[in-house]
C-alpha cells in the first residue's frame, strides 16, 4: 500500500510535502510515503454522468465530504455518479469501508439524494471482499450503489 524507503537516520515525527504526500517516520528505520486521497471530477452532459477519479490512500472523512458534494451536484444536473477507484489504496481492514457506508447513509436524508445511482469501478485484486462488503452495506441502507471491475458494465448499469 505504501512505498517503503530505507533510511540511515530516522528523526521522530512526520511531514507533509507538496503534491499531497505525507512522509512518516516509523520506528523500524523506514520512511513511509503515503499519497493522500486526490480526486478529479468530469461531467458528461450527453451521458448524464458525473465521473470522479480517485487516487491515493482512502480517507473516510474526505470521502464523506466528497460524496455529499457530488450527490448534490448530480441531483442538480440530473446525473448519476461513476467513481473510478482503480488507483485508490484501501486498507486490508473492513472497518473503514463499513464506517464510510454507515456514516454516508446516516447523513443522506433526502430521497432525491438516495435515488442517485452510484457505481464504483475497481481493480480485480485482493480487496474484492472489501468492495463487495461496501456494496452490500450501502444497499442494505437503501443506497443505489454497485461495484464493477469493467467500465462499460458500470456505465451500462448507470444508464438504465
Amino acid at each position: 500500500m505504501a512505498d517503503a524507503i530505507p533510511r540511515q537516520q530516522t528523526p521522530q515525527g512526520s511531514s507533509k510535502t507538496k503534491d499531497n504526500i505525507v512522509q512518516a517516520i516509523v520506528p523500524t528505520d523506514t520512511l513511509l510515503t503515503i499519497k493522500l486521497m486526490k480526486n478529479k471530477t468530469t461531467i458528461d452532459n450527453e451521458k448524464k454522468l458525473l465521473t470522479c477519479s480517485l487516487e491515493g490512500a482512502f480517507d473516510v472523512d474526505a470521502s464523506i465530504a466528497l460524496a455529499q458534494r457530488l450527490r448534490t451536484q448530480a441531483r442538480e444536473l440530473g446525473c448519476n455518479i461513476l467513481y473510478d477507484a482503480r488507483k485508490l489504496q484501501i486498507s486490508d481492514s473492513i472497518f473503514p469501508v463499513y464506517e464510510f457506508a454507515t456514516r454516508l447513509s446516516s447523513i443522506i436524508d433526502t430521497l432525491a439524494l438516495r435515488k442517485i445511482k452510484v457505481a464504483f469501478l475497481h481493480q480485480d485484486n485482493d480487496h474484492d471482499a472489501q468492495w463487495k462488503f461496501y456494496e452490500d452495506t450501502a444497499v442494505n441502507r437503501m443506497l443505489l450503489i454497485k461495484v464493477f471491475q469493467k467500465e462499460q458494465e458500470a456505465i451500462a448499469w448507470l444508464s438504465n
